[in-house]
């Protein structure tokens, strides 16, 4: 349940934030591919323990990290 929820965040941080996507995601949108298939595209190929850790950078502050 947890992860679904990380990737829906994730999923609506990209498109409200295409800047934080990766170069190479962005040249795609640039490119004209459309910006929820190539956010979509990214997350699935993102396995279990990088969705966390791109969450994780996003959304959890500093001051709390280990």
């Amino acid at each position: 349940y947890f992860i679904r929820i990380i990737l829906y965040t994730l999923y609506f941080h990209f498109i409200a934030h295409p800047e934080d996507l990766p170069q190479d995601e962005q040249a795609k949108v640039s490119g004209g591919e459309a910006l929820d298939r190539t956010v979509c595209d990214y997350i699935a190929g993102m396995s279990d323990f990088y969705a966390i850790n791109e969450f994780s950078k996003i959304y959890i502050p500093n001051a709390w990290k280990s």
